[in-house]
């Protein structure tokens, strides 16, 4: 009985796509004059979507050691909040704004000003 449980819990989200397919609809709701303060290119945007989804799986699967989740603890704090703001962006968006208003409607949001003027860089990884 346990296993055909366990079975069924794999099988029930088995037709959901992947998180990084999720995290591409995410990101690519948004205009590039949304996201550029926030990602020097989209090489740059697609790797931190990369990224996001190897650290997921290294910390669900709890792969990563305490030494790598330390060195990597900047990175994952601006990546977090990154993805906090696209969320937000997109939950105004289902909600009837304009994908081209976004950036006059975050203006005044305190984690997107500052995560536009900090963007990632290979120094701050």
């Amino acid at each position: 009985m346990e296993y055909r449980e366990w079975v069924f819990g794999k099988l029930s989200a088995a037709h959901e796509p992947f998180l990084s397919e999720r995290l591409r609809r995410v990101f690519g709701r948004l205009s590039p004059d949304f996201l550029r303060p926030m990602f020097a290119s989209r090489s740059d945007l697609k790797s931190t979507l990369w990224r996001i989804g190897v650290w997921r799986n290294a910390l669900t699967h709890v792969t990563a050691d305490v030494d790598e989740i330390g060195a990597n603890l900047r990175w994952l704090h601006v990546a977090t909040n990154q993805l906090l703001i696209a969320l937000k962006a997109n939950l105004l968006l289902d909600l009837g704004f304009e994908v081209g208003d976004l950036p006059t409607r975050f203006q005044y949001d305190q984690t997107y000003r500052f995560y536009s003027s900090h963007t990632l860089s290979e120094t701050m990884l």
